[in-house]
């Protein structure tokens, strides 16, 4: 393994400053820090045990009630059927608890491991600025989603079934601000951050797109199409390059919640295979070609929505280029 490079622009904190290994060794680097795969594959363990227990949490009571309702189903050899919207509601309850689980995670690793302050990860106070504004970044989620649901709607991808709203509408909204949250701080927080740190941001970027992905690669139908990979993955670059250009977490979040809000609350179609109950209620036409509609995945499986994707990353790349700056490398803390 190759040394990594030191990070730029950092200051030593007076009367504290970092013991310093010419060349570093296998576990730690120059400041006696421990390198980044060690940090990241500790964080992975504790990210899968936050993830775990809180599933464990929230399935071993729900497997209780689900027998004591209905013992028979368990007894006839065939997975136990959820009623109809449990899904929904389980992800709604599960969101917060899964997103403070992984938050603490992250402030422990930034402080203990990674020896940073917990607002170099692009928590500070957001600008008002097109780039930087999370109302702006909410837009620029909205406005491209609402434009292929639309244009699928005149081509007969989609048809109009009406208008709709249930409790689960108005609930979703505070749900897929906190799990939008929950997946930038991972991501394009934690993970592109520490890679930035390390003057590796194209890496950070490719790789903080491929952890991006695998969240989602056990959602419903996230493997009928070859297209959900592709714009999945193309979804954590444009993501990335949103955090980049900003240099806050707040634009990204804003961004991913207007993304999301246009396909579950405002329009009725599966947010990354998940179905949600929206206010415009409309169904997939069946006989239209899947690399059009995305199929049961929903939009993000569709041509258009690469399109989409691709303008964005191109528009938030000439962003960054004329910018000329990433987000900075923070100062140490000991």
């Amino acid at each position: 393994m190759t040394p990594e490079p030191e990070e730029s622009g950092l200051s030593e904190i007076p009367g504290d400053a970092p013991i310093r290994r010419r060349g570093g060794t296998f576990l730690f680097d120059e400041s006696d820090r421990l390198r980044t795969f060690w940090r990241f594959a500790i964080f992975g363990f504790g990210f899968l045990c936050v993830q775990i227990a809180i599933g464990l949490a929230i399935a071993v009571p729900l497997v209780i009630f689900l027998y004591r309702r209905d013992p028979a189903q368990f007894k006839t050899g065939n997975n136990p059927q959820l009623p109809e919207n449990w899904t929904l509601w389980i992800q709604i309850v599960a969101s917060l608890p899964i997103t403070l689980g992984t938050l603490v995670l992250v402030v422990v690793c930034r402080r203990y491991l990674d020896r940073r302050s917990i607002w170099s990860l692009g928590l500070s106070r957001p600008g008002w600025t097109l780039t930087e504004s999370p109302v702006a970044g909410f837009f620029v989620g909205f406005l491209p989603v609402a434009l292929v649901i639309s244009m699928l709607l005149v081509v007969g991808g989609l048809a109009w079934v009406g208008i709709s709203a249930a409790v689960e509408t108005a609930l979703l909204i505070p749900t897929l601000i906190v799990m939008a949250f929950y997946e930038e701080i991972l991501c394009r927080g934690y993970l592109l951050q520490n890679l930035i740190d390390i003057r590796r941001p194209v890496f950070g970027v490719l790789f903080s797109s491929t952890v991006f992905w695998l969240l989602h690669a056990m959602n419903p139908a996230a493997w009928s199409l070859p297209l959900v990979s592709v714009n999945l993955f193309a979804a954590g670059v444009t993501l990335a390059l949103a955090y980049c250009a900003s240099g806050n977490i707040w634009f990204p979040t804003g961004m991913h919640f207007g993304w999301n809000f246009a396909q579950g609350v405002l329009f009725e179609v599966p947010v990354s295979g998940l179905k949600t109950n929206g206010l415009i209620d409309v169904r997939l036409v069946e006989t239209m070609p899947v690399w059009l509609t995305g199929g049961e995945f929903g939009i993000e499986g569709s041509l258009l929505t690469t399109i989409a994707e691709v303008w964005m990353s191109a528009l938030l790349l000439a962003v960054l280029v004329k910018r000329n700056s990433m987000p900075a490398a923070p100062a140490p803390m000991q």
